[in-house]
């Protein structure tokens, strides 16, 4: 029991006190991997008219239910775009930021090209702030760098 606690501890997360028994194995995230709170604007958008906002009028359409339709004072979501392909070959980046990204299940990492171009990525378990990577056919079998599967 006592090393699956270290475990978890080592990802970030704090293991909660079983109080009752809904928190019997429950654990919470602890944000201390994270560098900043600030996002970076130029790769963000805000879309109002996000699915999961539409998804219950519709739902509510279908079923012929009352519905309060003129809903336009809610807060925009702002998206993060992230690069999933790393299309960026050859070019070397650094790891400027560790960010926490309110719609999805993992935390993102802020990457500065020798070029000049920051682009999102998302982070994985042995990345650092200031770490050197790169995404090349050629490129050193080490944590963050991408290759293509046949290397």
């Amino acid at each position: 029991r006592q090393a699956a606690g270290k475990a978890r501890a080592a990802y970030g997360l704090r293991i909660r006190n079983p109080v009752s028994n809904s928190l019997a194995n429950a654990s919470i995230a602890t944000f201390e991997e994270l560098t900043t709170r600030r996002r970076y604007e130029p790769l963000c958008f805000k879309h109002k008219q996000a699915l999961a906002k539409c998804r219950g009028r519709i739902m509510a359409r279908q079923r012929r239910l009352a519905t309060k339709n003129a809903r336009d004072g809610y807060k925009a979501k702002v998206y993060r775009v992230i690069d999933f392909g790393r299309t960026k070959r050859g070019i070397y980046g650094e790891i400027q930021t560790v960010e926490y990204d309110p719609y999805r299940n993992c935390r993102i990492c802020l990457v500065k090209y020798e070029d000049g171009e920051h682009r999102y990525i998302l982070h994985a378990l042995g990345y650092f702030v200031g770490q050197q990577i790169i995404s090349d056919i050629d490129a050193p079998p080490f944590v963050g760098n991408a290759m293509p599967l046949d290397k």
